[in-house]
């Protein structure tokens, strides 16, 4: 890499394939390199299929999500994934602001607070990836409506944490 940053070791989770055009390196707060890699794959581009199913998508505040296929309705549950890590969290952030303000000591512990608030990043991630997926693998076609999440949380006048993560309404 260039700079003062050097050798930095990679994890290639897949081969590349096809010519490299353009790589974008990003260093996050808590210190850990990615590299995103765009490639160029000479063939045809790939035709959409015009049979298969067809699945209208709910996004609600007491289910994440409801499924309705014509027949059959599937509830996808609020993951907790805060609540999860809620307790390391407050932990953590109480030895934080115990550190000196400017101190090296309060810099790195700060890193530490980050790699937590990652952990509940990368499950909320994992858990949408995996659902999106689920769903494109099962069906053709995908119907979403379009809400404003935000404006129904502060109408319920009974939202939490879970449901709205960066929700703030004055009622």
């Amino acid at each position: 890499m260039p700079g003062k940053i050097g050798t930095v070791k990679a994890k290639i989770h897949r081969p590349i394939e096809g010519k490299i055009k353009k790589v974008t390196v990003s260093k996050s707060y808590y210190g850990k390199y990615y590299a995103s890699i765009l490639t160029e794959i000479e063939g045809d581009n790939p035709q959409a299929a015009s049979e298969g199913k067809v699945v209208g998508v709910d996004l609600g505040l007491k289910h994440f999500a409801v499924v309705s296929n014509g027949s059959k309705v599937s509830k996808y549950d609020n993951p907790k994934h805060l609540a999860k890590h809620e307790k390391n969290l407050q932990r953590k952030q109480q030895k934080l602001a115990r550190k000196q303000k400017g101190s090296n000591s309060r810099s790195k512990y700060r890193k530490v607070v980050a790699r937590v608030y990652e952990r509940v990043s990368n499950s909320r991630s994992d858990f949408l990836h995996k659902l999106s997926r689920k769903l494109v693998n099962e069906n053709q076609v995908v119907v979403v409506e379009s809400l404003h999440v935000k404006g129904m949380v502060c109408a319920s006048r009974t939202h939490s944490r879970s449901q709205s993560q960066s929700s703030s309404c004055y009622l």
